[in-house]
Protein backbone atom coordinates (compact mmCIF):
# COMPACT_ATOMS: atom_id res chain seq x y z
CA UNK A 1 0.00 0.00 0.00
CA UNK A 2 1.42 3.35 -1.06
CA UNK A 3 1.86 5.88 1.73
CA UNK A 4 0.57 9.41 1.51
CA UNK A 5 3.65 11.66 1.36
CA UNK A 6 4.24 14.06 4.23
CA UNK A 7 5.63 17.51 3.47
CA UNK A 8 7.09 19.43 6.41
CA UNK A 9 7.99 23.11 6.12
CA UNK A 10 9.82 24.64 9.07
CA UNK A 11 11.52 27.98 9.70
CA UNK A 12 14.00 28.91 12.39
CA UNK A 13 11.88 31.40 14.29
CA UNK A 14 8.41 32.84 13.83
CA UNK A 15 5.64 34.22 16.00
CA UNK A 16 2.23 32.64 15.35
CA UNK A 17 0.74 36.13 15.28
CA UNK A 18 2.62 36.81 12.03
CA UNK A 19 0.31 34.33 10.26
CA UNK A 20 -3.16 35.25 9.07
CA UNK A 21 -4.72 32.12 10.58
CA UNK A 22 -3.57 33.36 14.02
CA UNK A 23 -4.97 36.84 13.47
CA UNK A 24 -2.62 38.85 11.22
CA UNK A 25 -4.97 40.73 8.89
CA UNK A 26 -2.21 42.57 7.01
CA UNK A 27 -0.76 39.64 5.06
CA UNK A 28 -2.07 37.64 2.10
CA UNK A 29 -1.15 33.93 2.00
CA UNK A 30 -3.92 32.07 0.14
CA UNK A 31 -2.12 28.74 -0.20
CA UNK A 32 -0.97 28.65 3.42
CA UNK A 33 -4.47 29.67 4.47
CA UNK A 34 -5.94 26.83 2.42
CA UNK A 35 -3.84 24.34 4.38
CA UNK A 36 -4.81 25.96 7.67
CA UNK A 37 -8.53 26.01 6.89
CA UNK A 38 -8.51 22.31 5.99
CA UNK A 39 -6.35 21.25 8.91
CA UNK A 40 -5.65 21.58 12.61
CA UNK A 41 -4.14 24.81 13.94
CA UNK A 42 -2.40 24.39 17.28
CA UNK A 43 -2.64 27.48 19.47
CA UNK A 44 -0.57 26.43 22.49
CA UNK A 45 2.51 24.81 20.93
CA UNK A 46 5.96 25.70 22.31
CA UNK A 47 9.36 24.88 20.85
CA UNK A 48 13.08 25.65 21.05
CA UNK A 49 16.03 25.07 18.73
CA UNK A 50 17.65 22.35 20.83
CA UNK A 51 14.49 20.28 21.14
CA UNK A 52 13.68 20.78 17.48
CA UNK A 53 17.11 19.51 16.41
CA UNK A 54 16.51 16.35 18.45
CA UNK A 55 13.15 15.79 16.76
CA UNK A 56 14.78 16.19 13.34
CA UNK A 57 17.37 13.53 14.23
CA UNK A 58 14.71 11.20 15.65
CA UNK A 59 12.59 11.47 12.51
CA UNK A 60 15.56 10.33 10.42
CA UNK A 61 16.13 7.43 12.82
CA UNK A 62 12.48 6.32 12.70
CA UNK A 63 12.47 6.55 8.92
CA UNK A 64 15.49 4.24 8.76
CA UNK A 65 13.98 1.78 11.23
CA UNK A 66 10.61 1.70 9.43
CA UNK A 67 11.97 1.74 5.86
CA UNK A 68 10.54 5.15 5.01
CA UNK A 69 12.32 7.37 2.51
CA UNK A 70 13.33 10.79 3.84
CA UNK A 71 14.47 13.87 1.90
CA UNK A 72 15.67 16.90 3.91
CA UNK A 73 16.13 20.20 2.06
CA UNK A 74 17.63 23.49 3.28
CA UNK A 75 16.51 26.74 1.64
CA UNK A 76 17.27 30.39 2.43
CA UNK A 77 14.46 32.93 2.61
CA UNK A 78 15.94 35.07 -0.16
CA UNK A 79 17.04 32.18 -2.36
CA UNK A 80 13.96 30.09 -3.05
CA UNK A 81 14.40 28.09 -6.26
CA UNK A 82 12.21 29.28 -9.14
CA UNK A 83 11.07 25.70 -9.65
CA UNK A 84 10.66 23.05 -6.93
CA UNK A 85 10.84 19.44 -8.07
CA UNK A 86 9.56 17.39 -5.12
CA UNK A 87 11.18 13.95 -5.17
CA UNK A 88 9.11 10.88 -4.45
CA UNK A 89 9.76 10.36 -0.76
CA UNK A 90 7.61 9.38 2.19
CA UNK A 91 8.73 12.50 4.08
CA UNK A 92 9.98 15.69 2.42
CA UNK A 93 11.28 18.22 4.94
CA UNK A 94 11.98 21.77 3.76
CA UNK A 95 13.89 23.81 6.35
CA UNK A 96 13.79 27.54 5.56
CA UNK A 97 16.81 29.29 7.03
CA UNK A 98 16.07 32.80 8.26
CA UNK A 99 18.11 35.31 10.26
CA UNK A 100 17.45 38.53 12.14
CA UNK A 101 17.74 40.69 9.02
CA UNK A 102 14.50 39.30 7.63
CA UNK A 103 11.10 40.48 8.78
CA UNK A 104 8.37 38.17 9.95
CA UNK A 105 6.48 39.08 6.77
CA UNK A 106 9.48 38.00 4.67
CA UNK A 107 9.50 34.62 6.41
CA UNK A 108 5.75 34.08 6.04
CA UNK A 109 5.89 34.99 2.35
CA UNK A 110 8.76 32.53 1.89
CA UNK A 111 6.52 29.78 3.31
CA UNK A 112 3.71 30.87 1.00
CA UNK A 113 5.96 30.90 -2.07
CA UNK A 114 7.43 27.50 -1.22
CA UNK A 115 3.95 25.97 -0.91
CA UNK A 116 2.95 27.57 -4.23
CA UNK A 117 5.98 26.15 -6.03
CA UNK A 118 5.53 22.69 -4.55
CA UNK A 119 1.89 22.48 -5.62
CA UNK A 120 2.84 23.32 -9.20
CA UNK A 121 4.09 19.73 -9.27
CA UNK A 122 1.90 18.07 -6.64
CA UNK A 123 -1.80 18.26 -5.86
CA UNK A 124 -2.11 20.14 -2.57
CA UNK A 125 -4.68 17.57 -1.39
CA UNK A 126 -2.50 14.57 -2.25
CA UNK A 127 -0.09 15.16 0.65
CA UNK A 128 -0.14 15.56 4.40
CA UNK A 129 1.38 18.88 5.48
CA UNK A 130 3.04 20.21 8.62
CA UNK A 131 3.97 23.90 8.88
CA UNK A 132 5.90 24.98 11.97
CA UNK A 133 8.87 26.87 13.45
CA UNK A 134 11.83 25.85 15.58
CA UNK A 135 11.05 28.61 18.07
CA UNK A 136 8.97 31.70 18.60
CA UNK A 137 10.06 34.95 17.01
CA UNK A 138 9.65 38.69 16.75
CA UNK A 139 6.74 40.45 15.13
CA UNK A 140 7.39 43.22 12.64
CA UNK A 141 7.75 46.73 14.08
CA UNK A 142 4.29 47.87 13.09
CA UNK A 143 2.83 45.08 15.23
CA UNK A 144 5.04 45.53 18.30
CA UNK A 145 6.43 49.07 18.43
CA UNK A 146 4.04 50.61 20.94
CA UNK A 147 6.11 52.17 23.72
CA UNK A 148 4.13 50.48 26.47
CA UNK A 149 4.53 47.10 24.79
CA UNK A 150 7.97 46.95 23.19
CA UNK A 151 10.26 46.38 26.19
CA UNK A 152 8.14 43.70 27.84
CA UNK A 153 7.65 42.05 24.47
CA UNK A 154 11.39 42.02 23.82
CA UNK A 155 12.07 40.23 27.12
CA UNK A 156 9.03 37.95 27.05
CA UNK A 157 9.67 34.29 27.81
CA UNK A 158 6.51 33.35 25.93
CA UNK A 159 7.72 35.11 22.78
CA UNK A 160 10.81 32.91 22.67
CA UNK A 161 8.91 29.59 22.79
CA UNK A 162 5.37 30.08 21.46
CA UNK A 163 5.46 28.84 17.86
CA UNK A 164 3.02 28.15 15.02
CA UNK A 165 1.99 24.59 14.20
CA UNK A 166 -0.41 23.68 11.39
CA UNK A 167 -1.21 20.12 10.34
CA UNK A 168 -3.25 19.60 7.18
CA UNK A 169 -4.25 16.08 6.08
CA UNK A 170 -4.57 14.84 2.51
CA UNK A 171 -8.36 15.00 2.39
CA UNK A 172 -10.43 17.29 0.22
CA UNK A 173 -13.26 17.29 2.75
CA UNK A 174 -11.03 17.88 5.79
CA UNK A 175 -12.44 20.37 8.30
CA UNK A 176 -10.70 23.15 10.16
CA UNK A 177 -9.97 22.51 13.83
CA UNK A 178 -8.48 24.70 16.56
CA UNK A 179 -6.42 22.73 19.07
CA UNK A 180 -5.72 24.39 22.43
CA UNK A 181 -3.85 21.51 24.07
CA UNK A 182 -0.64 22.58 25.79
CA UNK A 183 2.18 21.03 23.74
CA UNK A 184 5.98 21.11 23.73
CA UNK A 185 8.43 20.37 20.92
CA UNK A 186 8.78 16.73 22.05
CA UNK A 187 5.16 16.21 20.95
CA UNK A 188 6.06 17.15 17.38
CA UNK A 189 7.70 13.74 16.88
CA UNK A 190 4.44 12.00 17.72
CA UNK A 191 2.50 14.20 15.32
CA UNK A 192 5.00 13.53 12.53
CA UNK A 193 4.77 9.79 13.16
CA UNK A 194 0.98 9.97 13.01
CA UNK A 195 0.97 11.90 9.75
CA UNK A 196 3.53 9.60 8.11
CA UNK A 197 1.71 6.42 9.13
CA UNK A 198 4.39 5.20 11.52
CA UNK A 199 3.37 2.99 14.42
CA UNK A 200 4.95 5.12 17.10
CA UNK A 201 5.06 4.10 20.74
CA UNK A 202 4.52 7.75 21.64
CA UNK A 203 1.04 8.93 22.58
CA UNK A 204 0.30 12.60 22.05
CA UNK A 205 -1.88 14.29 24.62
CA UNK A 206 -2.09 17.72 26.11
CA UNK A 207 0.29 18.40 28.97
CA UNK A 208 -0.68 19.78 32.35
CA UNK A 209 2.44 21.93 32.44
CA UNK A 210 5.70 22.49 30.59
CA UNK A 211 9.05 23.85 31.74
CA UNK A 212 10.42 26.77 29.72
CA UNK A 213 14.10 27.62 30.07
CA UNK A 214 15.85 30.46 28.27
CA UNK A 215 19.31 31.89 28.79
CA UNK A 216 18.06 34.34 31.43
CA UNK A 217 14.70 33.00 32.62
CA UNK A 218 12.95 29.87 33.72
CA UNK A 219 9.20 29.43 33.70
CA UNK A 220 6.37 27.05 34.50
CA UNK A 221 3.62 27.18 31.88
CA UNK A 222 0.22 25.63 32.52
CA UNK A 223 -2.90 25.96 30.41
CA UNK A 224 -3.94 29.02 32.43
CA UNK A 225 -0.77 30.48 33.91
CA UNK A 226 2.91 31.26 33.39
CA UNK A 227 5.21 31.70 36.39
CA UNK A 228 8.55 33.35 35.48
CA UNK A 229 11.76 33.76 37.43
CA UNK A 230 15.33 34.81 36.58
CA UNK A 231 17.55 31.72 36.27
CA UNK A 232 19.84 32.99 39.02
CA UNK A 233 16.95 33.08 41.49
CA UNK A 234 16.08 29.40 41.60
CA UNK A 235 17.78 26.82 43.82
CA UNK A 236 16.09 23.45 43.26
CA UNK A 237 17.84 21.92 46.27
CA UNK A 238 16.42 24.42 48.75
CA UNK A 239 12.70 25.09 48.74
CA UNK A 240 13.12 27.70 51.46
CA UNK A 241 15.84 29.71 49.74
CA UNK A 242 15.17 33.45 49.76
CA UNK A 243 14.37 35.05 46.43
CA UNK A 244 16.03 38.39 45.73
CA UNK A 245 13.49 39.00 42.99
CA UNK A 246 9.84 38.07 43.25
CA UNK A 247 8.46 35.64 40.66
CA UNK A 248 6.11 37.05 38.05
CA UNK A 249 2.74 35.51 37.21
CA UNK A 250 0.88 35.97 33.93
CA UNK A 251 -2.57 34.82 32.87
CA UNK A 252 -2.49 32.60 29.79
CA UNK A 253 -3.23 32.39 26.98
CA UNK A 254 -4.76 35.89 26.87
CA UNK A 255 -1.56 37.64 28.01
CA UNK A 256 0.47 36.47 25.03
CA UNK A 257 3.65 38.39 25.75
CA UNK A 258 3.90 38.50 29.56
CA UNK A 259 2.79 42.11 29.91
CA UNK A 260 0.72 42.17 33.12
CA UNK A 261 2.26 40.65 36.23
CA UNK A 262 -0.52 39.58 38.62
CA UNK A 263 1.62 37.83 41.25
CA UNK A 264 0.86 40.44 43.92
CA UNK A 265 -2.88 39.91 43.58
CA UNK A 266 -2.53 36.10 43.49
CA UNK A 267 0.01 35.30 46.24
CA UNK A 268 -1.33 31.83 47.07
CA UNK A 269 -1.42 30.73 43.44
CA UNK A 270 2.07 32.14 42.90
CA UNK A 271 3.36 30.17 45.88
CA UNK A 272 1.74 26.94 44.68
CA UNK A 273 3.18 27.31 41.19
CA UNK A 274 6.58 28.18 42.64
CA UNK A 275 6.57 24.90 44.55
CA UNK A 276 5.58 22.99 41.42
CA UNK A 277 8.37 24.72 39.48
CA UNK A 278 10.92 23.57 42.05
CA UNK A 279 9.62 20.01 41.80
CA UNK A 280 9.91 20.02 38.01
CA UNK A 281 13.47 21.32 38.12
CA UNK A 282 14.48 18.55 40.53
CA UNK A 283 13.33 15.82 38.12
Amino acid sequence: MKRTPLIIISVKSLSPLALSIYGNETISTPHLDQLAWTGTVFHEYHSNHEGFAKVFEQVQLYCNENHLSFAPNSISVGELPAVIMPVERDILWYRIDNDRDETASDIVQAIEQLIYRIIQKLDINSCNWIITAESGGFLDKEQSSAASFAIDYQNSLTRQFWAPLIISPARENAEHCRNHSLLFVDDLLTLICEQSGLNSEFIMKGREEILLESENQIGLRTSKWLLCLPRTEIDPTNEYSHLLEEPELFAKPEDRFDLNDISQSEPELTSDLMQKLREMIKK
